[in-house]
């Protein structure tokens, strides 16, 4: 090759090392002119094309390394366009930023599925291909060796149908009860009640504080008290792998992940060493035959259905640690910083932190805890807790195409995939703040889901005492109470409120058609045929560790430092929970 063009281009032998680059570069410029007059054609109904310059592997870099990034890129160089192809491994991807059109295809699961991206997540958290091989049993869109066989087994749909079965309604209560008493329990701890305001100010790292107590609360309200004691660690290893897991998401051999792959190891043989100790202390079958709401050893039932369908469907111990991993992982990764970023505005807004424990106060009870049923249906804490959904999740949503099917005006071919940037779809200023009548969606703005009336020109003083008046008249005259059941605690006997408010209903005041409409741009817990069955808890716990910080703490923020470092930000690089950027220094006391 290269004698051929040094006969055609005269120059010295000693130039001949110049050509090279050039010829590498070919590939790449033929590939960017080829695509770029693809872009410009229509191709079977397919949506426009992105141009891209590598052969083959397409956009795969960008989208793998910074997904939250691909979507705001592609949002920014073709404001124009809702719905695009991307390139990705040699297969076409369609990202859709019109989120109507989210919606009929989240619709449509007899056409555009999620279950291959189970089988990835197997994968992922590290199944063997003896588990995944049993987890595909059924599961349609993914791809069968030619010794595949359907012996009936269908693990993937029993798993996730158990989730909504005891994520929600009484298994839902005991969870949120113990997360409280948990709560409360390290909290003492660290700040011992009786001291009041003359006890001694710590400083600390808000972000870090909220963060550490509600990880050390939640992960006990499911697995159970015990796992605290066998695993020091706890805390900190689970944050390290959440660290980890975007570089997971590249499915490469562990040689060329080697840290990520070391954690995600420690923590696998942690939750088998968890199953050890509660099958020490009671056998699954003496558990299951005395059926606690929850147990300080096996924790919630759900773990213990989610043992049994692995057994039953042939997974070995070690196959069952990454079910668990998973689990542990889901429930706390995106949660978690929604509590943290919900405190953080709080303390940085004095003014919203007075309205917040407004409407907290109303539901304090005589012995000093709280009705967490009447929290969350409190419109200003309810907002707050969908703005921070909106400010600080980043949830990318895939679908694979199972049938060539058009819709919206495009058609999406069978065999290629569906990717919904969810993060920009929340960001887009042309849904939460049209012809800059809103607040920019850049900024956390907590009454973003509430009906204001404002006059001409917004008067925010205004705002706060119509809240703060809502919030006396439901005080005094019982409107707006969650009518409450009770269910009773075998174990202790005591009457636990029923719960059932949706994470993802708006405030009781929210009637405009406006404010309804946006919700179709909040996707937080993806979509589909059910929503993320772990939403409820995660409002619970958020709602519950801001009034518990609120209302029994004094919080002053370090003026010095903050004008040091900065507001914090969202962790942009991040995907699921965006935790803050960097630390915030407070003073803190108990009340």
């Amino acid at each position: 090759m290269l004698s051929s063009v040094a006969s055609v281009v005269p120059m010295g032998g000693g130039r001949l090392w110049l050509w090279i680059p050039i010829l590498l570069a070919l590939p790449f410029l033929s590939t960017w002119i080829l695509s770029n007059i693809n872009a410009r054609r229509s191709r079977n109904g397919e949506p426009p094309l992105i141009p891209y310059t590598i052969p083959w592997l397409g956009l795969g870099l960008f989208l793998a390394k910074d997904v939250t990034g691909f979507g705001v890129w592609v949002r920014k160089k073709y404001p124009n366009q809702d719905v695009l192809t991307a390139v990705v491994a040699g297969q076409h991807f369609y990202v859709v930023l019109d989120p109507k059109l989210v919606a009929l295809i989240y619709r449509r699961p007899k056409f555009f599925t999620f279950e291959p991206f189970v089988v990835l997540a197997g994968r992922i958290f590290g199944s063997s291909k003896h588990d995944l091989d049993i987890l595909k049993m059924g599961t349609r869109g993914v791809k069968h060796g030619p010794d595949y066989h359907d012996d009936g087994k269908r693990l993937a749909w029993e798993l996730h149908a158990q989730l909504p079965l005891h994520l929600e309604g009484p298994n839902l209560v005991c969870m949120v009860s113990k997360f409280v008493e948990t709560l409360y329990a390290n909290l003492d701890k660290e700040f011992p009640k009786g001291q009041g305001a003359s006890g001694q100010w710590v400083t600390l790292d808000l972000c870090e504080f909220v963060k550490r107590h509600m990880t050390m609360a939640s992960i006990p309200s499911l697995y159970g008290s015990r796992i605290v004691d066998m695993w020091p660690r706890l805390y900190e290893d689970f944050w390290e792998f959440d660290a980890v897991m975007q570089i997971l998401l590249l499915d490469l051999p562990d040689v060329l992940l080697p840290t990520a792959a070391a954690r995600r190891k420690l923590m696998l043989q942690k939750l088998i060493e968890w199953e050890d100790q509660a099958s020490k202390y009671k056998s699954i079958e003496e558990i299951e035959a005395e059926d606690p709401d929850w147990d300080e050893y096996w924790g919630a039932r759900l773990l213990r259905a989610r043992y049994r369908a692995a057994a039953k469907n042939g997974i070995s111990k070690a196959g069952r640690g990454p079910f668990q991993l998973g689990l542990i992982w889901g429930q706390n990764a995106n949660a978690i910083p929604v509590g943290v970023w919900m405190a953080l505005q709080c303390v940085l807004d004095s003014d919203l932190q007075r309205r917040a424990r407004s409407e907290i106060s109303t539901c304090r009870n005589p012995d000093g805890t709280f009705d967490v049923n009447g929290l969350v249906t409190k419109p200003l804490l309810k907002s707050l807790f969908l703005e921070a959904l909106r400010f600080a999740v980043a949830s990318p949503s895939l679908r694979v195409v199972l049938e060539t099917t058009e819709i919206g005006g495009y058609t999406f071919h069978k065999g290629n995939q569906i990717l919904v940037p969810g993060r920009q779809l929340q960001m887009e200023k042309s849904v939460w703040a049209p012809n800059d009548s809103l607040v920019d969606p850049a900024e956390f703005w907590a009454e973003r889901f509430l009906d204001l009336e404002k006059d001409d020109h917004g008067d925010a003083e205004r705002v706060a005492e119509a809240l703060e008046a809502n919030a006396e008249y439901e005080a005094t005259s019982g409107a707006a109470k969650p009518a409450t059941t009770t269910n009773t605690d075998t174990s202790s006997g005591r009457a636990r409120p029923k719960i059932s408010t949706d994470a993802m209903a708006l405030p009781s005041s929210s009637k405009s058609r406006e404010i309804r409409e946006r919700m179709l741009s909040l996707r937080p817990f993806g979509g589909g045929v059910t929503l993320c069955p772990g939403r409820h808890f995660a409002m619970y716990e958020a709602i519950a560790t801001l009034a518990v910080m609120l209302f029994d703490y004094d919080i002053e923020i370090d003026q010095e430092a903050l004008a040091r470092v900065g507001i914090p930000q969202p962790d942009i690089f991040k995907v699921g929970g965006m935790g803050p950027d960097r630390a915030m220094a407070v003073r803190m006391r108990r009340r």
